[in-house]
């Protein structure tokens, strides 16, 4: 741990949500809220798997194991077939995605992993303008960002060897494959 933790506090939580000054600790615990509870026309579905996608580059068994429509209340009426969190790192073969699903994750994907590349990508953004309005798009460009954030955060107070673990080869699996 690069920051101490008080007795009893989760790792995840402390250095994501309570760390900080506190103006900005009350921002980004708002910031949370509102990447579950918001306005947005994403769907639930996409919504989480864009969360889910950056849930498996930052390898955190405690995010990894949230599903949004059963823990947090009033984010979504329908509940979220396992199948979809299963198999967010196969998004390019799964069949049980749509189309907008498998843009969600890849765009978060990328986001993550190579933002300068999708700035010019004009076939991402064809396809993107294809299926999301703008309003959607800043939303994907948001709620990627919240949840990329958090987890860089995370490492980088808690450490890459303390972190929690979900198994790295799904992770580099994924990586390996990009297009």
């Amino acid at each position: 741990m690069r920051v101490t933790l008080p007795e009893g506090e989760d790792p995840v939580v402390f250095t994501t949500r309570k760390i900080g000054s506190p103006k900005l600790v009350a921002s980004r615990d708002q910031a949370f809220k509102t990447a579950y509870l918001n306005d947005s026309t994403l769907t639930p579905r996409e919504r989480e798997m864009i969360r889910m996608r950056a849930v498996y580059q930052a390898s955190c068994s405690l995010c990894a194991t949230t599903r949004a429509a059963r823990d947090i209340a009033g984010y979504s009426d329908e509940a979220i077939p396992e199948e979809l969190y299963e198999n967010v790192l196969a998004w390019r073969t799964w069949p049980g995605y749509t189309d907008r699903e498998r843009l969600v994750i890849e765009f978060c994907e990328r986001y993550m992993l190579d933002y300068q590349g999708m700035c010019v990508d004009e076939d991402l953004w064809e396809r993107l303008q294809a299926h999301f309005s703008e309003t959607e798009i800043g939303d994907l460009c948001h709620l990627a960002g919240i949840w990329d954030a958090s987890t860089k955060q995370f490492h980088l107070l808690v450490g890459m060897d303390d972190a929690c673990e979900v198994p790295r080869d799904r992770v580099v699996a994924s990586n390996s494959a990009r297009p």
